[in-house]
């Protein structure tokens, strides 16, 4: 062998050295005696050809390893299979992720080993902790229309305990001796005063209860959820009217109502649920300030930037900047020894945002009083 082919095999050698140790040469010319043997040149080039394919599985390697898949190998290089095969499972395991983050928790992943049992896993968590949430979201509204039974039996059974007090009133007056039975009846004046108002009572505790029960069919009867026009003055007034014993002993409620109010896109009987909630959350809030009997909650509609908004406020101590967000978790609450189970305001969002299209938030100044904000969409004409 030639000195000339030596150092040409020593360079090779050194070249084949670096690639072994993950080292890719930058190219170098390696010239050859014009006598060079074929068989030199031919391991050369197949060097050469080793080198190209080894800076091209780095490359692709880094590719991946920097989460880039949408990188073009360069094709037809068979020592890049198993790496293609891998950015196709990475690909395929992105969609599936992007599609689990949409909600859709139908999805499996069979491909990637241990990985796979554990994003499986992972589904299989999200599934049961969005079913846990599901039925709890269900239980508040429950728990919303439980507060609307108890205070129903008392606004329709106090007008009836008085009108039958008063019917009772009427049937002995009518049943007293010395009554002309079927003539005309003569009454002391002092008696027909009391007779006139026990019949103003009875017809004032009659139209009463027609009230309740025209506003608690309004709000449980209004149309299919999701759909539909709302007024959301009268969605107001309806649930005030049906949850008046939930707030009356806790606060006074004022109301501030625009007038030329659009009609909102959504149900009824969503409306008035958030509506709901968010007085109960306010009574509450009051409740545990001390405030009983002092407290005030101002319920105000208007229009603003191409939405309906309403406004609850509240004179509370208000909810800390640090925890305007964590008041949407669900199952937390600042009062779990008043019994409170975080379920209000995390429904009042499930509703508004997914329901009604809408975004409620969090607002006031540290000290003085939460406020609610809820905005709407316009039903459209």
């Amino acid at each position: 062998m030639t000195t000339t082919a030596g150092a040409t095999l020593a360079a090779l050698a050194a070249r084949l050295e670096a690639v072994a140790d993950g080292r890719v040469p930058a190219p170098t010319i390696i010239e050859f005696p014009t006598d060079a043997e074929p068989e030199l040149r031919a391991l050369l080039a197949t060097v050469s050809r080793l080198e190209t394919n080894v800076a091209a599985v780095r490359e692709f390697s880094a590719a991946l390893a920097e989460g880039r898949l949408d990188f073009a190998p360069p094709p037809r290089l068979h020592l890049l299979g198993p790496l293609k095969a891998l950015q196709a499972s990475l690909r395929h395991l992105t969609w599936q992720t992007q599609e689990v983050a949409g909600g859709h928790l139908e999805h499996r992943v069979d491909f990637l080993g241990e990985f796979s049992d554990a994003f499986n896993r992972m589904i299989e968590a999200l599934r049961n902790k969005r079913h846990a949430e599901a039925e709890a979201l269900h239980a508040s509204r429950d728990a919303g229309v439980g507060h609307l039974a108890s205070g129903l039996a008392h606004e329709i059974n106090t007008p009836i305990q008085y009108m039958a007090d008063n019917l009772r009133f009427l049937e002995d007056v009518l049943a007293a001796p010395g009554d002309d039975a079927g003539g005309d009846l003569h009454l002391p004046a002092d008696r027909a005063a009391d007779v006139r108002a026990a019949v103003a009572e009875t017809l004032e505790g009659a139209l009463a209860i027609g009230t309740t029960v025209q506003a608690m069919r309004e709000f449980s009867l209004a149309g299919e959820l999701g759909t539909g026009r709302c007024d959301l003055n009268r969605a107001i007034n309806n649930t005030l009217i049906v949850s008046r014993h939930a707030w009356q002993e806790a606060a006074t409620v004022d109301l501030r109502l625009d007038a030329q109010l659009p009609l909102v896109a959504g149900a009824t009987a969503e409306v008035c649920q958030v509506v709901l909630q968010l007085l109960l959350n306010a009574a509450q809030a009051l409740e545990d300030a001390g405030l009983h009997g002092r407290g005030r909650i101002t319920v105000t509609t208007r229009v603003a930037d191409d939405a309906v908004l309403l406004e609850i406020v509240d004179n509370g101590p208000g909810i800390p900047v640090e925890r305007r967000e964590q008041v949407f978790d669900l199952f937390w609450t600042s009062r779990p020894d008043k019994g409170r189970r975080g379920l209000g305001l995390p429904t009042c969002r499930d509703i508004v945002t997914n329901r009604l299209g809408g975004r409620l938030e969090v607002g006031g100044a540290p000290g003085s009083g939460a406020v609610l904000t809820v905005r709407l969409r316009p039903a459209s004409c």
